[in-house]
């Protein structure tokens, strides 16, 4: 249905603003060096700890995790000519025995080797094939990136694109639950919510994170996003619509990075005045309470070209300009609901692991 798929897309639209992340080169000098290598016995019962000299890359693993004793290797192989190798923020590292698994999470640790860029997160990632793949849950703590995974193969520090939270500023949508029962579906119809469900999106970058101690959760950047138009259904099968949206960007930062901006010269809450005087040009709102300094940009209303098409039910669904796809309804009163649900790989192993369900609440003119 592509009136709702246009919304599904939501993200597509932030380059609009401006949001979209330049990249940066990777000047990273990786720890360690080629050829490096540790092996040692580890038992079963016991478990153990397996690190390189130069404490580049090691492995904890947990008592039990191995199903038989087992003499656990690393070796550093060289980073050049591998996938993405532009994106590798270390040496690549081959823990064996190969295709080892194991009965309870081990820890990898792989030292990073300088800054990580602008706009990146630092990950763990492990080679499937020819293709890098983030671990789930691992993080850059203290000059080291940190994972948990469940088996052997070769392992990577890979800088990810940052990602920005997606989400919709409509209070109805706190309390909104759905059901469809279809119902006539036909009359003029002005968007009263769009409620669509969280997102976390890559290629857009946190611009205050250029400053270390403002990452790691000490700042945050929201886009905050209002769907706005009408929609006519007529009785003859045809439909007219007019949407647009109404964004704001708002940017929370904790005392920590705040302090970090200010370089120690002033305090925090001066510093998010300084922020303050900064922004006015722009029309921005900035805010210091509670410790946290809340910069609120209203980027106005942006509205697509009006666009014509046909519509048809299908029991309790509609059928949107022919296609395929349909989509669950509800009439209720002077209310039409609407809701459309798209999977998404967020993890990159090209299964669908999360559906998002996005529900547009529009009243009778």
């Amino acid at each position: 249905m592509r009136m709702l798929q246009k919304f599904a897309g939501v993200v597509g639209m932030v380059a609009v603003f401006g949001l979209v992340s330049c990249g940066s080169d990777n000047d990273i000098v990786p720890v360690g060096q080629v050829g490096e290598s540790a092996s040692l016995a580890i038992t079963a019962q016991d478990g153990g700890v397996v690190e390189v000299a130069s404490k580049a890359a090691g492995i904890a693993i947990p008592a039990g995790a191995l199903a038989a004793d087992t003499t656990i290797s690393i070796n550093t192989l060289d980073s050049v000519g591998m996938a993405d190798e532009d994106r590798l923020g270390s040496f690549v590292f081959d823990f064996g025995p190969d295709g080892t698994t194991f009965g309870a999470n081990v820890t990898i640790t792989l030292k990073t080797g300088g800054s990580t860029p602008s706009g990146k997160e630092a990950k763990l990632a492990w080679l499937d094939g020819d293709k890098w793949k983030e671990v789930p849950g691992s993080k850059e703590v203290d000059g080291k990136v940190v994972g948990d995974v469940n088996h052997f193969t070769k392992f990577v520090i890979y800088f990810t694109d940052k990602e920005v939270v997606i989400e919709n500023g409509d209070e109805e949508c706190k309390d909104l639950s759905f059901s469809a029962c279809g119902g006539d579906p036909v009359g003029e119809w002005a968007i009263q919510a769009y409620c669509f469900d969280t997102r976390r999106e890559n290629n857009m970058d946190n611009p205050y994170e250029e400053v270390p101690d403002c990452a790691n959760g000490n700042s945050t950047f929201v886009v905050d996003i209002e769907w706005l138009g009408t929609i006519n259904v007529n009785a003859d099968g045809t439909t007219a619509t007019h949407m647009g949206h109404h964004a704001k960007m708002i940017a929370t930062l904790n005392d920590k990075c705040l302090k970090a901006m200010g370089q120690g010269q002033v305090s925090a809450a001066q510093m998010c005045d300084v922020l303050g005087q900064q922004a006015a040009d722009d029309g921005a709102e900035v805010q210091y309470k509670g410790g946290k300094c809340t910069i609120t940009m209203d980027q106005g209303e942006d509205w697509d070209e009006p666009t014509t098409g046909t519509w048809e039910k299908v029991g309790n669904e509609l059928r949107m300009n022919d296609d395929d796809e349909t989509v669950p309804y509800c009439v209720s009163g002077n209310t039409l609901t609407v809701q459309h649900s798209e999977e998404k790989d967020t993890n990159d192993d090209g299964q669908p692991d999360v559906t998002y369900k996005d529900t547009m609440v529009l009243k009778r003119q």
